[in-house]
């Protein structure tokens, strides 16, 4: 089933769910190899897919959003704090990109998206936009991640808890009860 229902996400949930996962497990490496040795070959191969992949998950966490909206009658019930983890989740997989790219725009460099141009370069700057993006999108980023472990380990708190308590089966598509 395409949508979600009480007892479990649909597949387009998931499928975002799981795509977003993997784009996450990659920013977090990139972003580590850069953090570790800029100057190493390593960083050198893989930072230059850094943006294209976080502008992927802009545009992923976008549309997730507009797809979570879309479905909120019909989701799983979850708690208060469940509700507010998510929604601080969220906050972050849009906050986050969307920094870096007015960081991009405001240095005037520009950002092509697989050849496509999103926007041109530029001889004049926006400085608010470079120094509030420098001073906050790798903050971001960092509690992002922090979040994501959280979210990772309390699911795997709420399996330990019994199978009426465990919500894996709502992400990986079979229902819970």
């Amino acid at each position: 089933m395409l949508v979600d229902t009480k007892t479990r996400y649909g597949t387009v949930t998931r499928f975002l769910h799981w795509l977003m996962t993997v784009g996450f497990m990659w920013m977090l490496f990139t972003a580590t190899v850069h953090f570790i040795d800029r100057d190493s070959a390593l960083n050198e191969a893989v930072w230059r897919f850094h943006p294209l992949v976080g502008f992927t998950m802009l545009m992923l966490g976008v549309i997730r959003i507009i797809w979570l909206l879309s479905q909120r009658a019909r989701r799983p019930d979850n708690n208060f704090n469940v509700r507010l983890g998510h929604f601080s989740l969220y906050v972050l997989m849009v906050l986050t990109p969307t920094l870096a790219f007015m960081r991009a725009y405001g240095s005037g460099r520009g950002f092509s998206y697989f050849g496509l141009q999103i926007f041109a370069p530029r001889d004049d700057k926006v400085e608010f936009w470079v120094d509030l993006a420098n001073q906050w999108h790798s903050v971001f980023g960092w509690l992002l991640f922090l979040f994501i472990i959280g979210h990772v380990l309390m699911a795997f708190y709420h399996r330990s808890k019994g199978p009426e308590h465990n919500v894996f089966p709502r992400i990986i598509g079979r229902s819970s009860r």
